[in-house]
């Protein structure tokens, strides 16, 4: 009798850990991943803001709907070069509610012995307004030379007595900036993308753009 006590007091033990250890396999089990529903490649935070079609796309894209969304969307880009003379070169890029100011100007700073302080001399090149097309290829033309990526640059060649040197600074349309600069040295494709810009400005059509020349300015209609 004893023994069979002792038999049915080792089965109901054996049933209560097995019991036990199935509760806990059930309560340790993992939760269903809540972000399997969502689509490879999307991003559940912002996106960058150069991106389209994606949620966080910064208010600054989508406030004019022209804007393809495509390529390094920037707010504007000064790139200063200076040829071993007085003058520094200058081409400047502002985006505008409509397209994209382009300025192309020397700049002089020089001191003045009637206000004894520092002055600038600007004399414009050329500078015009166009539209939100113009804006789209000058995006592209920024991810083409990747300029995101020249962020910090600071290259020197002791080595050239006589060359060039530039400074950078761009302001992108998330608002990131970026900051370069350089003396005989330069970022790879700094000279493609400098020169792009410079044939760009000067083979837009000016049909119907804001125009300034070293002698003379006018709006064609």
């Amino acid at each position: 009798m004893k023994k069979a006590y002792f038999i049915a007091a080792i089965l109901i033990i054996c049933i209560i850990v097995f019991a036990l250890c199935s509760c806990r396999r059930s309560t340790n089990s993992p939760a269903p991943d809540a972000t399997a529903s969502t689509p490879t490649g999307t991003s559940t935070g912002n996106t960058a803001s150069v991106t389209s079609g994606t949620s966080g796309t910064s208010t600054a894209n989508t406030a004019n709907t022209q804007y393809s969304g495509e390529g390094v969307g920037f707010e504007s880009i000064v790139i200063s070069q200076n040829f071993c003379t007085a003058e520094d070169h200058v081409y400047e890029l502002t985006r505008t509610d409509s397209g994209v100011h382009i300025a192309n100007y020397t700049k002089r700073e020089f001191y003045s012995s009637k206000t004894n302080h520092f002055e600038t001399d600007i004399n414009m090149i050329r500078e015009l307004d166009a539209g939100m097309d113009v804006y789209n290829d000058l995006v592209q033309l920024a991810a083409t030379y990747d300029i995101a990526s020249w962020d910090g640059f600071s290259g020197n060649n002791p080595d050239v007595l006589d060359g060039s040197s530039f400074n950078m600074s761009a302001v992108l349309a998330d608002g990131s900036e970026i900051e370069a600069s350089g003396t005989n040295k330069f970022p790879s494709g700094f000279r493609d993308f400098v020169s792009a810009i410079k044939d760009y400005a000067e083979a837009q059509d000016l049909d119907s753009a804001d125009f300034t020349t070293q002698v003379y300015s006018m709006k064609l209609p």
